[in-house]
């Protein structure tokens, strides 16, 4: 059955009397069944996330020759497209008595666009599961979650192909398949009524499947530490952890294996009857491997943060504010700075939800780069210019929910992204998202 007969008749169902509304209610025993699926048409007027043609006709993936006249048949530059998305999965809940609780999830998204449909077509799946466990002052969790996805679209501008008057990077853009699987366990005993004690593990690795990008990106994490704190109220307490990582990266890319200690300090619970969620902030201090690669230096110490704050001002109006700064991993450097400030608000009116949402992006990139030995007007800095990339990003957009029933709803969401970088031409991009979706969740 296709997407657009799923929405037809969800729309179908959704227009009987209110009378008639069903109540789903799918249970095997104890089990909880939630089955859902959401179809979005949405409009990218900058699918591949690159700077606007120049007035030479230059396209960022592309550079014409003086006196070309077949410049449109370049399959770089900017370009937008309507794009489908057909996203469907389940969600099991399966509770054990009082003390235990079994969750799991799969959902699988498949991505239809009208440009280059060939190549940018792609299909995501996700699975989750979790299980907790509460006790008197035992508490548990275990999970894993595994993710087989295609890395969005975008062109291949490192490699060129001559084809008349015109250099390209390639005739079709590319996605790369990866997968990645992240696992866990924590425990927390609590001493008495007021101090805990808690330890954890972690393991997380991501493979993709071009060999090429597997020498340089395949990767694997390993963390586990303690946390440890005192409740100040009785639905707040305040914590110290410590943790040490272990990053490693596949044979074929050198200097960038580490090792971290990570020292985080906060508080997190119910601060007021409107105010719940976490603030946070500490230190990471991160070694390299000598493996004979020229880098600056083999140790450097950062200042990390996390704020994560929920405030429902009045019942029916919620907003939410997030901040981070930590580092990340980057390819051709060995990592980025990244500062981070969210901002989102939401308002409920009947059926319809009305939210707003801005955001602000500072990636400041560890080790210094060249530029393009080419004369390129449109570089920022001179050419063959050394220098440390700094990238800026916003984000901002608005988007409203309305409920026909409990179980369906539509939406309609607008997104302005855009990026500035001092490094070069290629960098820089605007963006801008336009979705219309339809949404049934028992």
């Amino acid at each position: 059955m296709s997407s657009r007969l799923i929405i037809a008749a969800a729309l179908m169902l959704a227009a009987l009397p209110a009378k008639a509304e069903w109540q789903p209610n799918l249970k095997l025993g104890s089990m909880e069944l939630h089955p859902f699926y959401e179809g979005k048409a949405s409009y990218d007027d900058n699918i591949y996330r690159v700077s606007p043609d120049k007035q030479d006709g230059t396209r960022s993936g592309c550079t014409v020759v003086v006196g070309a006249t077949n410049a449109n048949t370049c399959s770089g530059g900017k370009r937008g497209s309507w794009f489908m998305t057909d996203d469907l999965g389940i969600k099991v809940m399966l509770p054990i008595g009082e003390m235990h609780k079994i969750s799991a999830g799969y959902d699988a998204k498949f991505t239809h666009y009208d440009r280059q449909a060939a190549a940018n077509k792609a299909i995501h799946q996700a699975a989750d599961f979790e299980y907790l466990f509460k006790g008197s002052v035992l508490s548990a969790r275990a999970w894993d979650n595994y993710v087989k996805t295609q890395d969005p679209p975008f062109n291949p501008n490192s490699t060129g192909r001559a084809t008349g008057n015109i250099t390209t990077g390639g005739e079709l853009v590319n996605r790369e398949h990866r997968w990645s699987n992240a696992a866990g366990l924590y425990l927390e005993y609590a001493l008495g009524d007021k101090f805990f004690f808690g330890a954890d593990a972690s393991d997380a690795r991501q493979k993709y499947r071009s060999p090429a990008l597997a020498a340089i990106l395949d990767n694997s994490v390993q963390t586990y530490g303690f946390k440890t704190g005192y409740k100040i109220l009785p639905k707040t307490r305040i914590f110290g952890a410590l943790h040490r990582s272990m990053t490693h990266y596949s044979a074929g890319r050198k200097g960038v294996n580490h090792k971290d200690w990570l020292a985080d300090f906060g508080a997190e619970g119910e601060f007021t009857a409107k105010l719940k969620g976490r603030v946070q902030t500490g230190f990471s201090f991160r070694h390299y491997d000598v493996d004979g690669t020229a880098v600056p230096s083999t140790v450097t110490t950062n200042w990390t943060a996390a704020v994560g704050l929920n405030y429902k001002p009045f019942s029916r109006t919620t907003i939410d504010l997030s901040a981070t700064r930590g580092l990340s991993e980057a390819t051709g450097v060995r990592f980025s700075i990244t500062n981070t400030v969210a901002l989102s608000a939401a308002q409920e009116i009947g059926k319809l939800t009305a939210k707003v949402n801005g955001s602000v992006t500072i990636d400041k990139y560890s080790d210094s780069q060249t530029t393009p030995s080419t004369n390129n007007p449109a570089t920022l800095l001179p050419s063959g210019m050394t220098a440390s990339r700094r990238d800026d990003s916003y984000a901002a957009g608005l988007g409203f929910n309305y409920k026909f029933t409990k179980w369906l709803s539509a939406s309609a969401d607008y997104t302005h992204m855009r990026r500035h970088s001092i490094f070069t031409w290629e960098y820089n991009y605007k963006a801008n998202v336009t979705s219309f979706g339809l949404k049934a969740a028992f």
